[in-house]
């Protein structure tokens, strides 16, 4: 189970070195958990609405999303 997690999760990704999840729900707040330990590791709120996708970028330096607010 990972902490600080949401009821619902409508999009997620794996880094690239499998060492961290992104995850969003309708809330539209971002969580990023550890693969190893399950722990919350950060969250980001910015978006009004549902976050439709989300990706880490090549690098796994940023999070790129898209949500129903723009």
């Amino acid at each position: 189970e990972y902490k600080g997690s949401i009821s619902s999760v409508y999009t997620c990704d794996i880094s690239k070195q499998n060492d961290r999840i992104v995850g969003s729900g309708k809330d539209g707040i971002i969580h990023v958990w550890s693969t190893s330990s399950g722990k919350q590791l950060d969250f980001v709120s910015g978006h009004r609405e549902v976050i439709t996708s989300i990706h880490f970028n090549s690098d796994d330096k940023f999070i790129l999303t898209s949500a129903l607010d723009g």
